[in-house]
């Protein structure tokens, strides 16, 4: 079994608007997003952690399973108060901006649990990937380099014993429990599972 944080909370300063509250095929972007994951074997309950508006628009909706709580003022707050309300053994943890995300992913990230206790889809790099410091610029081995997705999954036990001490500069949920010993399997991504981060990214869907 497991539960779902989907992160709602944030507040779309280079979007311009609530970017969640935009529109997909006349189709709230949140929606979306919630939808991704209906219809899931072992799903237990879908915890979105969003701000007043968000929730609001969100409880017209007659969706199942689903529960809502009031986010903080930084990720990691609001990923804390999310994993507050989580009761399944294992918890996946998504960002709301990422509407994309295949039954096909996210079943591969559960799945994984089963025999380790964090999951993470990933893609390599493939772009030229540059270092400037101090405005010296330099050219860096992508190959040493990943970028991470989400849904991430994470044994309940051991996701909600990292955010007790909550670094508000995590960049990902699974920074939490780097270098701590615990068995992190990554996954393969999906180019398709992007996040919504400027108003131009809806223009090319």
């Amino acid at each position: 079994m497991f539960d779902v944080v989907i992160l709602a909370n944030g507040q779309s300063i280079r979007f311009g608007e609530n970017k969640l509250l935009a529109k997909i095929n006349e189709e709230l972007l949140i929606l979306k997003t919630i939808k991704c994951f209906f219809d899931l074997e072992g799903l237990q309950q879908i915890i979105v952690v969003g701000n007043e508006q968000i929730n609001k628009q969100l409880q017209k909706f007659e969706l199942p399973n689903l529960v809502f709580t009031v986010g903080g003022p930084t990720r990691s707050l609001s990923v804390a108060r999310g994993l507050e309300m989580v009761t399944a053994p294992n918890v996946l943890i998504h960002d709301g901006a990422r509407p994309f995300a295949s039954k096909k992913l996210i079943t591969d990230v559960y799945k994984n649990l089963k025999a380790f206790d964090v999951v993470v889809p990933i893609q390599k790099v493939v772009n030229c990937l540059k270092k400037i410091v101090n405005v010296e610029i330099s050219t860096v081995n992508r190959d040493e380099y990943l970028t991470t997705q989400t849904p991430q999954g994470f044994r309940t036990k051991i996701i909600k014993e990292a955010f007790v001490n909550v670094d508000a500069n995590w960049n990902d949920d699974c920074q939490a429990i780097e270098n701590k010993g615990y068995k992190i399997k990554t996954v393969c991504g999906e180019s398709e599972n992007i996040k919504i981060t400027y108003a131009d990214d809806l223009k090319n869907l």
